[in-house]
């Protein structure tokens, strides 16, 4: 028998192009499309959800790896634009994020160092779709507030 935990969710169809996700951890999720493609744009489309799920694990990670080092962040945002092919299936092909981290104590070599630590080798999400996508990542540090 295994000893590597698993995880799963429920998609429940709820009409037209509309699901509900359910995770083990009880949280809801709506998947929709527009209205062009038969839905009725009440959720993030699936791939947009992709992103979402990989812009806040490697978000996740970037803060706990700038606590560890006993950085204080102020504000951390990560936009993640993901570039699909043009043929099914349309995967993504790149990949890019752009962190904007603010910290009265932060500096250029500590932000690079929990993104690649990051993208490296603990985001799991990026750890998938790295197989598959170039993979961009640019930072940049932001004035502080109490500056």
């Amino acid at each position: 028998m295994s000893n590597t935990p698993s995880i799963s969710a429920d998609v429940v169809w709820e009409g037209g192009m509309s699901f509900v996700a359910r995770t083990d951890s009880h949280h809801f999720v709506t998947l929709d499309t527009a209205a062009e493609d038969g839905g009725q744009n009440s959720g993030p489309r699936p791939m947009e959800a992709v992103l979402c799920a990989l812009g806040g694990c490697t978000a996740m990670d970037v803060v706990v790896f700038l606590q560890k080092k006993r950085r204080t962040v102020e504000a951390l945002t990560v936009r993640v634009t993901g570039k699909r092919r043009e043929q099914p299936p349309r995967t993504f092909e790149e990949l890019t994020l752009d962190y904007r981290v603010r910290g009265p104590d932060l500096t250029e070599a500590d932000i690079r160092w929990a993104v690649e630590l990051s993208i490296n080798k603990y985001c799991s999400v990026l750890a998938m779709l790295s197989q598959s996508a170039r993979v961009i990542p640019r930072w940049t540090l932001e004035p502080s507030a109490s500056s």
